[in-house]
């Protein structure tokens, strides 16, 4: 026998003693902790379903990397894990709309509060008069102060308002203005910087500016007020601009708080841990105190010894001005998984008092999109701290996006529980790990007998010849 078929020989069997030797630990549902029946119609190639809290709180990899979806032959199929932001959304153009708006008369052309002012709204938000209390009546015959904009039935942010003025008497103006946006008609925040409206002749040239951007424009109430004290300006029609492509639908954020501790090494910063893998994208901060302003970070980690990833920084704030309370503590940024979070004060520690403030977690449950290869039933198994994430893959990318399925989840079972989800549960019984190294050193330990014996048998002949 030459040497290169021997070579051959031995690689090949080398090869069949290994993979019975992994076959023998093939993963199976019973492997994890937790699991759920996933339920679906046969018709689609691809089916998808929401991954729910528990989920989030049992996987033992901030990436996932430890669910599973299999077939009724226990056989484990291809998925893949899609985060829901506003870059995933499908995304169409959406008509200008226009919008409901009633004037504001008061006292003071500045003042921003709706003192006296009588609101109602029906069951979905929208608001159905704007009226005054039988005490101020005389409100009749004030100045004109503002309006108040109702856009809680818009099906996307604004981008711009379009402004038609009332101009009966052909004046001419050039007016600063404020917007606010509220979503309750009590708290109000600052909706835009400073803009201004104007209607201006000069030589026979006009020169108008009637749009208002919006750069936060996902409040469902506005308030349009004048900067200054000189003649109102009347407005005939309101009009709301989109995006060329704006979302389709929202991401409905789930939301929990967490009571916060002061840092024992930083005490201008406070402390925060999640029970989960949370794909956390927003985080409110409660104000406990009126008046209370503070530039902060927000920061977070998955490991107590790893270094702080900054999410955002931000101004944060809960101010009384004349009346109206203007709250801004919301910090957005791209969804991130981590259970570790401290909110970290860049200005006077004292900013928030002595006391860490709550802070409200804002996330949006992550589609797991998968192949249903094989037959029903088929399984979810989660939660196993010695499972490698399987190798990415992208259905939709392939052809697959037209036709995907809607799948749920049923009959929530409990298969290893909680041991499964700690490593040193997994040295009390290594059974599968034992059988594969034995039948690994029990080949290796065959195919070299075996090649010793060739090797002699061709030393004998060649001695022979």
């Amino acid at each position: 026998m030459k040497i290169s078929s021997l070579r051959r020989t031995l690689l090949l069997m080398l090869m069949f003693t290994a993979s019975s030797a992994w076959g023998a630990v093939n993963i199976t549902p019973n492997d994890f902790g937790y699991g759920f029946t996933v339920k679906f119609l046969d018709g689609k190639s691809v089916y998808e379903f929401l991954l729910p809290q528990n989920v989030y709180q049992s996987v033992t990899r901030s990436d996932l990397g430890d669910i599973r979806i299999f077939n009724s032959n226990s056989e484990i199929v291809p998925y893949e894990i899609i985060t829901q932001d506003k870059n995933s959304l499908t995304s169409i153009a959406i008509p200008s709309r226009p919008l409901t708006f009633f004037p504001l008369y008061s006292e003071h052309e500045s003042t921003t509060a709706l003192k006296g002012i009588a609101i109602s709204t029906n069951s979905q938000g929208t608001i159905i008069k704007v009226g005054t209390s039988a005490d101020d009546l005389k409100a009749k015959e004030e100045k004109l102060s503002g309006y108040l904009i109702d856009a809680s039935m818009l099906e996307a942010p604004i981008k711009n308002i379009l402004v038609k003025f009332d101009t009966a008497n052909n004046k001419q103006f050039f007016k600063k203005i404020s917007i606010n946006g509220s979503n309750d008609l009590e708290h109000w925040n600052n909706a835009a910087s400073s803009s201004v409206l104007a209607n201006l002749v000069h030589q026979k040239e006009t020169l108008v500016k009637n749009i208002i951007s919006l750069p936060h424009g996902e409040y469902k109430y506005y308030k349009l007020s004048w900067a200054d004290h000189t003649e109102p300006v009347k407005i005939a029609k309101l009009t709301a601009n989109f995006d060329k492509k704006s979302q389709v639908g929202k991401v409905t954020r789930n939301w929990f708080a967490v009571a916060g501790t002061i840092d024992s090494n930083d005490d201008a910063s406070f402390l925060y841990e999640l029970d989960g893998y949370y794909p956390v994208s927003s985080v409110q901060v409660s104000f406990s105190q009126p008046n209370t302003f503070g530039n902060v970070t927000i920061e977070a980690r998955n490991d107590v010894h790893a270094q702080w990833v900054p999410c955002q920084t931000k101004n944060i704030y809960s101010l009384t001005k004349e009346g109206t309370i203007l709250e801004e503590g919301t910090l957005n940024f791209s969804p991130r998984r981590f259970k570790y979070w401290r909110l970290k004060l860049n200005s006077q520690k004292e900013a928030f008092g002595s006391h860490a403030p709550e802070l409200k977690f804002g996330w949006a449950p992550e589609k797991l999109r998968f192949l249903a290869r094989g037959t029903s039933p088929f399984f979810a198994g989660f939660g196993n701290s010695q499972i490698a994430p399987m190798a990415p893959v992208s259905l939709q990318e392939n052809g697959f996006s037209e036709s995907i399925g809607i799948a749920s989840l049923t009959d929530y079972t409990v298969f290893g529980g909680k041991p499964k989800l700690t490593s040193s549960s997994v040295h009390e019984y290594p059974w599968k790990s034992w059988i594969l190294w034995a039948v690994l050193v029990l080949g290796v330990c065959g195919l070299g007998k075996m090649a010793y014996s060739l090797m002699k048998s061709m030393n004998d002949e060649n001695k022979a010849g």
